[in-house]
């Protein structure tokens, strides 16, 4: 959602594709689909078996008016550092937290490096950072940063519609239809329920 707001382009990478392949691919596909169909692209990829790799280098070094910039988020565990030093083998990325002391007591903070690709492009690595907050986002915005309830939307019954209660709510609609992942509008009423604290 964050990437929607500021019109930053959005890849989902699935790490570990090695291990869940077997293990879980109804579920992998299932999950896929759902980003697929809001219109992002999905790479699935394994440090260890290098699959996808090439998708991501092409992917880190940019196209057209992009400057070849990219971010790497996830939970801690998903793999992070191995698909940085599986694109660029030359690279370090640090691992984990840095704990900090000073006259107040420990803190831990998380330090965020860009480092350049020999292949093309930089990446910026992310240990420590859970989630983006966003900042001055008004309830009523919120459905415009799902492109899939956005474009729903142009067919509600009332303008403005809140996608939660009205009647001929075209959003609604198509999440009854199977048009938009209900995982996805469960996300939407999350956001609209947290009463500012979007994430």
């Amino acid at each position: 959602m964050t990437c929607e707001m500021y019109k930053i382009p959005a890849t989902i990478v699935l790490n570990k594709v090695d291990i869940y392949r077997d293990e879980a691919s109804e579920q992998v596909e299932y999950f896929k689909s759902i980003y697929t169909r809001a219109g992002y692209d999905v790479v699935e990829t394994s440090a260890k078996t290098t699959e996808g790799i090439d998708t991501l280098r092409k992917l880190c070094r940019g196209q057209g008016n992009s400057l070849g910039i990219n971010l790497i988020s996830g939970e801690s565990g998903v793999g992070k550092s191995s698909l940085i030093k599986a694109i660029d083998p030359s690279l370090d990325p640090k691992i984990g937290d840095i704990t900090i002391a000073h006259l107040q007591g420990k803190h831990t903070t998380s330090l965020y490096e860009m480092y350049p690709i020999s292949t093309g492009g930089y990446i910026i690595d992310t240990p420590g950072l859970r989630a983006f907050g966003l900042q001055g986002l008004e309830k009523e915005e919120i459905y415009t940063y799902f492109p899939e309830m956005l474009e729903a939307s142009r067919h509600c019954r009332f303008t403005p519609c809140s996608h939660t209660h009205e009647p001929g709510c075209a959003v609604k609609e198509a999440v009854e239809r199977g048009e938009i992942a209900p995982e996805r509008y469960n996300s939407y009423l999350g956001m609209l329920e947290e009463d500012g604290k979007f994430r």
